[in-house]
């Protein structure tokens, strides 16, 4: 059980981080852009940190080349993505190729994939979610992915703490509860609804299902981070942040949240 000193040192890394990335989500553009290739860079520089404890090891420069290219994709027109992300993906393909015989393994090649399919989509989303249709709207959609999940983390963490009872993946994640998780996800529903009426002028219902879509992804980003630390038999990614682990730690549920969101947002028609 976390201390009060313990929570303290997490509120204050929390608020250090709001304070860093606030300013840079609202200016938007090359600087939420710039916000992301450094989260995409020290998420893969962790990633590839933790594999080496089940004796893998991922292509640290290609794979770090593609995350980052992920982060700077959205400030290039749309009419160019599809051309360059294959040039980076082919980069990679190639840097496995010209790799020593005894330094290349398929179960190498799949956890760089891997690794790269869970990173690179998260900020890529983040960004184009941010300026979609325009910098007013792109902003609300933005802010309300970060309000819903804030909601369903917090709740489903003093949700778990003060209900918990039934585990949920405990071979997975030991402290996740039912409870936790069902209480997590219903306040993403019911602030996902409140939104949708006071800020995006939407149907409350429509904001509900929002929440459900967003709050179950982060759910289930969480899950994945802690099913790889398992993996690799570890508490955190790493101790950059004080009271909190890794950046890895960190934006874990984002990763999974923001493509969710913005698959949403696009079926919904707005911006």
């Amino acid at each position: 059980m976390a201390t009060r000193s313990d929570l303290l040192i997490r509120l204050g890394s929390a608020a250090l981080l709001v304070a860093v990335a606030g300013p840079l989500v609202v200016a938007g553009g090359p600087w939420l852009a710039a916000l992301a290739a450094v989260t995409a860079a020290q998420s893969w520089r962790e990633y590839a940190g933790l594999l080496p404890a089940v004796s893998r090891r991922v292509d640290v420069w290609g794979g770090g080349l593609l995350v980052i290219a992920a982060a700077g994709l959205p400030l290039l027109p749309p009419a160019f993505w599809p051309l360059l992300w294959m040039l980076t993906v082919s980069t990679l393909a190639i840097r496995q190729f010209a790799l020593p015989a005894a330094q290349r393994s398929l179960d190498d090649i799949l956890a760089t994939v891997a690794g790269v399919c869970w990173i690179a989509p998260g900020v890529f989303s983040a960004v184009v979610l941010r300026s979609y249709g325009g910098s007013p709207a792109g902003l609300s959609w933005f802010m309300s992915g970060v309000s819903i999940v804030v909601a369903c983390d917090t709740c489903a963490y003093f949700g778990g703490r003060t209900l918990g009872r039934h585990k949920f993946f405990p071979s997975i994640s030991p402290k996740k509860t039912v409870e936790g998780v069902v209480a997590g996800i219903s306040a993403g529903m019911i602030v996902g609804a409140i939104i949708a009426l006071v800020w995006l002028s939407l149907p409350w219902i429509v904001g509900s299902a929002l929440g459900l879509v967003v709050s179950s992804a982060a759910v289930a980003g969480d899950l994945w981070e802690s099913f790889v630390k398992r993996q690799c038999g570890v508490k955190d990614s790493s101790a950059l942040i004080p009271g909190h682990g890794g950046l890895l730690d960190r934006v874990d549920s984002w990763l999974f949240a923001f493509p969710a969101l913005l698959s949403c947002v696009i079926l919904i028609g707005r911006g």
